[in-house]
């Protein structure tokens, strides 16, 4: 049976604001060892940004 998104999904997924500095942004995407950050204004979610759309 194939797998489903639930059971590879992260639970507490790294989110930023829209105006967190792009150095503090990528500094936390090395810390975490993530390829990809949630961008979230007032609890909604606005983009996925991955660690490509910054080199």
């Amino acid at each position: 049976m194939a797998q489903q998104v639930r059971e590879v999904m992260t639970a507490d997924p790294v989110t930023v604001a829209p105006d967190t500095p792009v150095q503090e942004v990528a500094a936390r995407m090395r810390d975490e060892s993530i390829g990809a950050v949630l961008v979230a204004d007032s609890g909604q979610l606005r983009w996925l940004r991955s660690l490509q759309a910054y080199l």
